[in-house]
């Protein structure tokens, strides 16, 4: 099975469980619907777990935000355009990206540096797989898990409230319907499969 060649690229444990948990939700299927989705199975990677429902190039919006990932950033993101957060140079880039996730649909692994109020940058690893809703007329989602890689808790908000920097090493995930065109330059130079 794939999902070992995939397993290998990921550092965290958490981005494990989630990808772990992800193909037992969708089974045979392409993607999970909502309605497969266990939440219990990732139980405790939920504060570091956000949903964003994926209406276009230029809105992806916060269904869900962990408390963690909201904690680490300074801001409660639900209900705020994750496309927004980016520096307004790189938002066409970020929409791009999301969009080619929930549509392709593909998964994405990344990492984003973040500066904490220490001084101190640390990568997050994220890792981010499409989930289909239950209502086929709604907008596709993506379930993120965020890692980060040391232990942030009295560094604590970030430098930037509100601002999620963009991806270093960004690569897209074949999950079995292919990966945007590399030649579209969305991605970095290698991609992944599940």
């Amino acid at each position: 099975m794939r999902i070992v060649e995939l397993l290998e690229h990921i550092q965290s444990e958490d981005c494990r469980a989630f990808v772990e948990a992800w193909q037992k939700w969708r089974g045979s299927d392409l993607v999970p619907r909502r309605a497969q989705v266990r939440l219990d199975d990732i139980a405790p990677q939920l504060p570091w777990l956000s949903l964003l429902e994926v209406k276009s190039k230029a809105e992806a919006i916060y269904r869900l935000s962990g408390s963690l990932i909201d904690e680490t950033l300074g801001i409660n993101l639900t209900g705020k355009n994750f496309i927004e957060t980016a520096p307004p140079e790189q938002r066409a880039l970020r929409g791009e990206r999301t969009w080619a996730v929930a549509t392709a649909p593909c998964g994405s692994l990344f990492q984003i540096p973040i500066e904490y109020t220490s001084g101190r940058r640390l990568p997050s690893e994220i890792i981010s797989l499409p989930v289909a809703p239950d209502d086929p007329g709604a907008a596709m989602q993506t379930f993120s898990i965020c890692a980060i890689a040391d232990n942030t808790l009295v560094e604590r908000p970030s430098i930037a409230p509100g601002h999620i920097p963009m991806s270093q090493e960004y690569r897209f995930i074949d999950i079995g319907a292919g990966i945007p065109d590399p030649s579209e330059g969305l991605g970095g130079d290698s991609h992944l499969t599940l």
